[in-house]
């Protein structure tokens, strides 16, 4: 799978490409036609691997992607494909690397509701958290999740679907945790208290805000490759 690519993947705006057949991140500072950097999974040896996605199981296992992202300020979308466990620790982080002094980003578990999860941005200055940010996963069944930033707006699109949707929401650029790489599995800085139980098979970043197309175009590709 050369570069981390596969079938119709959207490469437009692709900054982050997580490829589980080759083991590697890939990420891009040119609109992802030509993914530059290359960097091998950390901890895979003791992760479990089947065909395709990683199974993320107990505390200390997670990816570390080798980058921080740090263009990774305005517009976004998160594409990604899961399947969480029936049980996950506190604060469970699907993706992320948000520290104190509203740092970074996190695809978080709300507290102890389990499979119950939220978006936050840092800002320098405080977390966003918009309300089309939160949505919830069936435990033991894979979903497609979608979250778009734009603009003022942010949307969250389940297998498809819109989930949810926010306007107004702050505008102000994220500020990129400089001292930790963005990991997938886990997303605090400090420790891991919040790994992540279930299993990934697919996570992608672009720059960009997904259209309605690009959102059809992504789902049609996971029941393509993963027959959901």
């Amino acid at each position: 799978m050369a570069l981390g690519f596969g079938g119709d993947i959207i490469t437009n705006g692709l900054v982050f490409n997580l490829d589980f057949i080759n083991k590697r991140c890939y990420t891009s500072g040119n609109g992802g036609k030509n993914l530059v950097n290359q960097y091998p999974f950390t901890g895979v040896s003791s992760l479990s691997y089947t065909d395709g996605y990683m199974s993320f199981f107990a505390n200390s296992i997670w990816i570390d992607s080798g980058t921080y992202l740090p263009g990774l300020t305005g517009d976004f979308t998160l594409d990604f494909y899961a399947r969480p466990g029936s049980t996950q620790n506190t604060y469970a982080d699907i993706f992320g690397n948000h520290a104190d002094g509203y740092k970074g980003m996190v695809i978080q578990q709300n507290a102890n509701q389990t499979n119950v999860y939220t978006f936050y941005m840092g800002t320098g200055s405080t977390w966003i958290n918009p309300a089309g940010a939160n949505f919830t996963l069936t435990a033991n069944v894979w979903s497609h999740v979608i979250l778009i930033r734009s603009g003022s707006n942010f949307y969250s699109y389940i297998n498809g679907a819109l989930y949810g949707s926010a306007s107004g929401v702050s505008t102000s650029s994220i500020l990129p945790n400089s001292s930790r790489n963005l990991m997938i599995g886990n997303g605090w800085q400090n420790g891991n208290s919040r790994v992540f139980r279930g299993d990934i098979a697919f996570f992608k970043i672009y720059n960009r805000a997904f259209s309605s197309s690009d959102i059809l175009k992504s789902y049609n590709f996971i029941k393509g490759r993963y027959g959901l």
